[in-house]
């Protein structure tokens, strides 16, 4: 069942910088440029717009979207449940860097945006049966990040003392 609207608590899309959007849309116009020199001003433009447009679609539709509900974190495509996870912690530019390249685990989940932000949170993972230790997510926020996904875990924590006390 998907989430409604009501029940993201945070959400956080890691779309590129403006300089890296900059970059594409020179690239675009590169591109559009040699249309036109071939077949003249209508290619040109054509080429600009309809290349342009595929390509602000591709860099956004590429960027990862992270939504903490109050049933589950979810980073693009995938997600998990608060059952799962354990404590999280959020990095600095230094402690992620680290992470990421000479203290990595190779097991876990990454979605790192290194264009996007220089930061991180990181959350453990308790399923024995998941091949993840744990999972590390680029944020522009991560203590606010944090602070919602510590949020959701101790609400989701309540509801499940809550419907155990019931029975």
């Amino acid at each position: 069942m998907g989430a409604t609207r009501d029940d993201v608590t945070y959400q956080e899309r890691l779309i590129p910088p403006a300089w890296a959007w900059a970059v594409v849309w020179l690239l675009v116009f590169v591109f559009a440029w040699a249309f036109k020199a071939g077949l003249g001003w209508t290619a040109g433009i054509i080429v600009f717009v309809g290349v342009g447009l595929l390509a602000t679609y591709g860099v956004y539709r590429s960027s990862p979207l992270i939504e903490v509900t109050a049933d589950e974190l979810k980073v693009g495509k995938a997600h998990i449940g608060w059952y799962y996870t354990g404590r999280v912690a959020t990095l600095d530019p230094e402690a992620t860097h680290i992470t990421r390249t000479t203290g990595a685990d190779p097991r876990a989940f990454h979605v790192m945006r290194p264009l996007t932000s220089n930061q991180a949170v990181t959350l453990e993972l308790l399923d024995d049966e998941d091949p993840h230790p744990y999972w590390i997510v680029s944020t522009r926020q991560p203590l606010e990040l944090a602070q919602a996904i510590s949020r959701a875990q101790s609400s989701y924590g309540d509801r499940e003392r809550l419907s155990a006390s019931a029975e």
